[in-house]
């Protein structure tokens, strides 16, 4: 009886042992990550930046996430059920304690229920 393998995980039979890369100049990778390009980024925080600066009210902060948020669902719901996502999503921004939190931190401010 041996102890050899003790800490170093499962051994792999030589049958199972893929060959060793050739790496070949011609051969495309077969997973990359691209990063995203500034104007993503940047336009994420956009509205947030400008509430922090003045240039928008806490009210039409709200708007403009409520419309992002929803952006996707445009032509897949009727105007009626859309108006009423929004509408619950608007009210949860507004009085939800953990998402008020949310939209402290990003924008320095408190939404308020009253609509600023």
């Amino acid at each position: 009886m041996s102890i050899d393998r003790i800490g170093k995980g499962p051994g792999i039979p030589s049958g199972l042992v893929p060959p060793a890369s050739t790496g070949s100049v011609g051969t495309k990778p077969s997973f990359s990550v691209q990063s995203a390009t500034p104007t993503e980024s940047t336009s994420a925080m956009q509205p947030a930046e400008r509430v922090r600066s003045g240039e928008m009210s806490m009210s039409t902060y709200l708007d403009v996430r409520v419309e992002q948020a929803t952006q996707h669902l445009q032509g897949k719901l009727g105007q009626g059920d859309l108006a009423q996502v929004k509408s619950t999503l608007r009210s949860q921004l507004e009085n939800d304690p953990t998402l008020r939190d949310m939209v402290q931190q990003a924008t320095g401010a408190m939404p308020s229920a009253e609509g600023e």
